[in-house]
């Protein structure tokens, strides 16, 4: 099992570096137990130089799903549970022992490819459980740096650049042994995409009965995971 862990940041944020650090300890494992993913909000110098308006669409809906100032930063919210994460007390060994000990009732598998401008992905979802959901699938692009306040220049990891179908996701009704397919296609043009071979898809999957992320999963642009 996976844990999610979506950051709503911005590089002038005095703060912000205590969850940046946290993430990029979790980013060192070999196996990544915890997705985290960042989204810049309006007043961040990445939202005005690199959201295209689509993207800049997401980061507001991403604060109004949360209940959130459009400036606020920095906020840590996990397996997208809506009251906020402490990001002064979060540890990295506190997220990887939740997802060592979550359920494990949810399995993801997840491919994309580049097909001129656009990205294909489909995800697979198999369940231990009958329950309805809603599937995400999140386009996020690395190695794009920019100044970061009390930190200088440094590469922002997991820049969100569109949710699929939306931040909420798609409904789906989930059954025992009965895969579930979703598919969708990301415009790397409409995105202004710096680099292709820097982005990955992230897919996760929430039961309605709480909210929460059942669990997540991630690749690289064409690459192929199973569950």
């Amino acid at each position: 099992n996976r844990v999610l862990l979506e950051d709503i940041t911005k590089t002038g944020c005095q703060y912000c570096p205590i969850v940046i650090r946290l993430i990029e300890e979790l980013r060192q494992d070999a196996q990544q137990l915890v997705v985290p993913l960042s989204v810049h909000n309006s007043n961040s110098s990445i939202y005005s130089a690199y959201y295209t308006q689509t993207t800049r669409q997401f980061a507001d809906k991403f604060c109004e799903y949360f209940g959130l100032d459009k400036s606020a930063a920095p906020k840590v919210f996990i397996n997208r549970n809506k009251n906020v994460a402490n990001h002064d007390t979060l540890t990295a060994d506190e997220l990887r022992a939740q997802a060592v000990n979550g359920p494990k009732d949810v399995a993801i598998a997840l491919e994309s490819s580049v097909e001129g401008t656009t990205i294909p992905v489909k995800v697979t979802i198999g369940s231990k459980k009958d329950f309805s959901g809603k599937v995400v699938v999140v386009l996020v692009e690395n190695g794009i740096e920019a100044y970061q306040q009390n930190m200088g220049n440094i590469e922002m990891y997991r820049m969100m650049r569109a949710y699929a179908p939306s931040v909420e996701g798609e409904s789906k009704s989930f059954k025992t042994n009965s895969p579930v397919s979703y598919t969708t296609t990301f415009d790397a043009k409409n995105l202004a995409l710096v680099n292709t071979a820097n982005c990955e898809v992230i897919a996760f999957v929430t039961d309605d009965a709480d909210g929460l992320c059942e669990n997540a999963q991630f690749a690289k642009i064409g690459e192929v995971k199973g569950y």
